[in-house]
């Protein structure tokens, strides 16, 4: 469960075949595990160790042909996170225009009403939650922010990044336009950009919605195949192959759109034996034998 425990397997890891590691969320966080809620962006867990294991992490794994690449969560921080305790400490502070205020309550967001009391009678905006409020990613200081730290872990060795929420990182006005914004792309380029910059490097983004649009070297570059999941699922579950699977194969960009079958978010599917199986969420009873049955 710890940078360690992932180095001591990683021989093992080599003997199947794999070439790649994706890792969530590994910097310092208020949750402490979920690793969303970012506290340091230049520091790793404390429960999974520190930079010096990360460090021999990337050397163990670059030594067998293993590339690493990280969970980026530039949409919001913690509510923790030191840039935001000064943001939300006085409307004058410095970092004020970090973050995303208003004096009075808007009432809109992505998923309902996403602007949080801030304790000091007025109200930021957390698409999420009230614990992660919302970079105002159009400040170029926090652009700038953000792309050096991509720069500080890239000097690390890490091999790039999976881009957390990308159709969520500029906010319109309305709720009906707090997803899939065109800036989005433009900062999305940027940050491709500076990954660009070195050698052999990749990323990807997490974009549920107009996949593909993301997918394009004029935004993140690569974006999951949300939606396909299902098709090769149902594939495999029907013994047919689905169209859904032919037409994202048949894509111009299929090659910058890597397939899935589920993530760590449930709204993307849950475990593919349980939905083989037809038994939901969780096939806790399943034991070997059921599923040897059932696949023959």
């Amino acid at each position: 469960g710890d940078l360690q425990g992932l180095i001591s397997e990683l021989d093992y890891l080599d003997s199947l075949g794999i070439d790649g590691i994706w890792l969530m969320p590994v910097t310092e966080s208020a949750d402490n595990d979920h690793g969303y809620s970012v506290i340091d962006y230049r520091d790793i867990e404390s429960d999974y160790g520190d930079l010096s294991d990360f460090q021999t992490l990337l050397t163990e794994a670059h030594a067998r042909g293993i590339g690493v690449i990280i969970d980026y969560v530039v949409n919001h921080s913690s509510s923790s996170n030191p840039l935001f305790l000064d943001a939300n400490f006085a409307p004058d502070n410095d970092k004020r225009d970090w973050y995303i205020f208003s004096d009075t309550n808007p009432g809109w967001g992505p998923f309902g009403n996403a602007w949080r009391d801030s304790g000091n009678g007025d109200y930021f905006y957390g698409a999420f939650t009230g614990t992660l409020p919302d970079f105002d990613l159009s400040n170029p200081e926090v652009e700038a922010f953000h792309l050096n730290n991509l720069r500080y872990w890239l000097n690390m060795g890490v091999d790039g990044f999976r881009i957390d929420a990308a159709g969520l990182l500029f906010e319109g006005s309305t709720g009906s336009s707090a997803i899939d914004n065109p800036e989005n792309h433009v900062f999305l380029k940027k940050m491709l950009d500076v990954v660009d910059a070195y050698d052999n490097r990749y990323m990807v983004c997490e974009a549920p919605d107009g996949s593909a649009e993301y997918a394009s070297a004029d935004s993140c570059g690569n974006a999951f195949a949300f939606g396909t999941q299902w098709q090769i699922l149902d594939s495999a579950r029907d013994r047919s192959l689905n169209s859904g699977v032919v037409t994202q194969l048949n894509r111009d960009n299929h090659d910058r759109m890597p397939l899935f079958l589920s993530n760590h978010d449930s709204f993307a599917g849950g475990r593919p034996m349980s939905y083989l199986l037809g038994c939901g969420g969780s096939c806790n009873h399943i034991n070997g034998s059921n599923v040897e049955g059932y696949l023959k």
